[in-house]
């Protein structure tokens, strides 16, 4: 979905590409036309660091907010391969 002007997407993007540069980020962008919204219903990211407990980061509009409860854990890794199934 655009966000601000061709010059903040091509930043954006380009931060990507970057990012993909190093071994521990992998990066999944699904197209709204295949489906995401039916599987997922925003953006998250997952953090598993070796050494820290696993969380689960949601931004909203308002705020923020990390996830380290097992069963919420357990949810957004069940959505992970459902991700991946997308066309």
């Amino acid at each position: 979905m655009p966000v601000g002007d061709a010059a903040i997407m091509h930043d954006q993007l380009l931060h990507l590409v970057f990012s993909t540069a190093q071994s521990h980020i992998t990066i999944r962008v699904v197209p709204m036309s295949a489906g995401a919204r039916s599987v997922c219903r925003g953006s998250f990211r997952m953090f598993d660091i070796q050494g820290a407990s696993p969380l689960v980061y949601l931004e909203s509009w308002v705020g923020a907010l990390f996830l380290d409860v097992d069963t919420f854990l357990a949810s957004y890794r069940d959505l992970a391969p459902k991700l991946a199934a997308l066309p």
